[in-house]
């Protein structure tokens, strides 16, 4: 409403928390500018702050403010896209998981089949066969975080996304980081928790973004490839 003009930046508002009613522009603590007459606000892409249209730069189907202009055209080298973006679905990220579970169980069974055939002897204690079910958990877990890692810094899809066509992204659409890439596989692990609370929250946000997505600062698109 505030993009198509509808709301001015001086109209009044109110939310909870708030003595008395503010101007939009004053409530937002500056984030609103104010818009010459007749002329509409405009959201910016990057920062999602709200300016009047000549105070943005135009690009494609989106506005980016100047302050956003030099992280907006390294997100374009980096392979985002201008035109919007469709979130993906709960169901074609239950796919894509469940793919990923299957490939990854795969290669768990088979190494440890290895290690533990080559570790066992019949002189084993107890504390070594402890010491062994440790190994075994920590280099699963180790597995699956370094796949997910370096296939979303490479190009944001594991295989079980490039099957559903899904991609993860930065929030402008761009490439993610290594810092991004590692830090997500550890934040799912919450998501996990609390009868996967945090993978059922994808329903509800309006951006389809489960707690490792908002914990981590990505988003999950709809790709043709």
């Amino acid at each position: 409403m505030v993009s198509s003009g509808s709301i001015p930046a001086e109209t009044p508002i109110w939310r909870e928390g708030m003595g008395d009613w503010q101007p939009f522009s004053v409530a937002l603590g500056g984030g609103v500018a104010a818009a010459p007459s007749g002329q509409a606000l405009v959201e910016c892409a990057v920062c999602h702050q709200t300016f009047s249209a000549d105070q943005t730069i135009r690009f494609g189907s989106v506005n980016v403010c100047a302050a956003c202009k030099p992280r907006f055209m390294q997100g374009l080298r980096e392979g985002a896209t201008t035109g919007g973006m469709e979130w993906a679905g709960i169901g074609a990220r239950f796919g894509a998981k469940f793919l990923d579970n299957i490939l990854l169980y795969i290669v768990q069974t088979a190494v440890n089949f290895a290690i533990v055939g080559a570790a066992t002897a019949p002189a084993a204690t107890r504390g070594a066969a402890g010491a062994l079910a440790g190994f075994v958990f920590v280099l699963n877990l180790s597995i699956g975080i370094i796949y997910q890692a370096v296939f979303l810094h490479w190009r944001g899809q594991t295989l079980g996304k490039m099957a559903a066509k899904i991609k993860v992204v930065t929030p402008e659409g761009g490439k993610l980081s290594w810092g991004k890439a590692i830090g997500r596989p550890f934040a799912e692990i919450l998501s996990g928790c609390l009868l996967a609370i945090g993978y059922l929250m994808a329903i509800w946000d309006p951006e389809k973004r489960a707690l490792h997505d908002r914990l981590v600062g990505t988003r999950v698109i709809k790709v043709d490839k």
